[in-house]
């Protein structure tokens, strides 16, 4: 029967350590979830540097929806040469903010 409550030995203590894995886990991925999220603040502050709307769309649907050129082509309407050319121009003219 084991498992059973107020059962001793070298289990006993298995739950405990467990439950205070998970617990750790847990503060270890909000950590993390909040880097990601000052991260992707940044991206955004810098895409929004870029003075020309098409530019911004390519920037922010390679570096923040995570589509490849050939995605963002088909989703702009154009061939996926010009979203190459528009994403080299919107790099070019960004502002990039320097870090204190």
């Amino acid at each position: 029967m084991s498992g059973m409550p107020g059962r001793s030995g070298p289990n006993a203590d298995r739950l405990p350590r467990a439950v205070e894995r998970i617990e750790e886990a847990q503060k270890r991925l909000e950590q993390q979830l909040e880097s990601c999220m000052e991260t992707r603040a940044e991206i955004m502050c810098g895409i929004m540097t870029v003075r020309d709307r098409p530019g911004q769309e390519v920037l922010r649907r390679r570096y923040v929806m995570g589509q490849n050129f050939s995605e963002i082509a088909e989703a702009m309407g154009v061939v996926q040469r010009r979203a190459y050319q528009l994403h080299r121009t919107a790099v070019e003219g960004m502002a990039v903010p320097k870090r204190a």
